[in-house]
């Protein structure tokens, strides 16, 4: 018996073989990006590093191709593939409850590291573009908006979210390298995974992007003050 899917002509192999080819690109063009193009910008073109490093870079190689790619490859509205335009009122609620997860999680490993309880949210330039508001908006719709949804097309929802925290995960290791901060006994390893199984989930009970890109933003908020 044909799906829905397939009645509209939708080809399961086509699609693994263009969405795997879509990843493998991406992490490409990034790792090459973070580990060789921005020592050589900063040492020949410093200006155009600067520019580039408040958000033009990650919103041209994270967010722009999916807009391109659904908009002219896939002929489908990017706004509604991408759930951008979810119920607020679920959203806000899911908003809710996981931020205060993560701010009581802040507290106790602040508690347990025997540090005394502080939130320090004055941040420089650099940590709220790049640190905050970019980095909920450009990385939630890649990982949660096209890559989830995409492999939702393929895989039962759990393997789907479960291979999209991976790949969420591998993406900081570029970064990670780039610093000289690499290593398997980083705790973020667990962390970032964990948490990008959580905003999958959230985007499955919200049907809401716009609640994964608070919850992601409001989260590296609290990761930056509470030091």
């Amino acid at each position: 018996m044909q799906t829905s899917l397939q009645l509209a002509g939708f080809k399961p192999k086509k699609e693994t073989f263009n969405i795997a080819i879509y990843i493998i690109a991406f992490f490409t063009v990034w790792s090459l990006y973070v580990l060789v193009g921005q020592d050589f910008l900063g040492q020949h073109y410093p200006l155009l590093f600067k520019i580039l490093s408040l958000g033009p870079a990650k919103l041209t190689i994270w967010t722009l191709p999916v807009l391109l790619y659904l908009k002219h490859h896939d002929n489908i509205n990017p706004l509604i593939f991408l759930r951008l335009t979810g119920n607020i009122k679920i959203a806000l609620k899911y908003v809710l409850i996981v931020s205060c997860f993560y701010l009581l999680m802040g507290l106790v490993q602040q508690y347990l590291l025997i540090k005394p309880l502080g939130f320090h949210p004055i941040l420089n330039i650099n940590n709220w573009v790049n640190g905050i508001i970019l980095v909920g908006f450009t990385e939630e719709i890649l990982f949660r908006g096209f890559i989830l949804q995409k492999l939702g097309t393929l895989l039962s929802f759990w393997k789907a979210n479960f291979i999209t925290a991976l790949l969420f995960l591998f993406i900081h290791f570029p970064g990670w390298i780039h610093h000289g901060k690499f290593t398997f006994l980083n705790l973020d390893i667990v962390g970032i995974f964990f948490f990008g199984l959580i905003v999958g989930y959230v985007l499955k009970k919200s049907n809401s992007l716009g609640a994964c890109i608070l919850i992601h933003s409001i989260n590296n908020f609290l990761s930056l003050s509470l030091k």
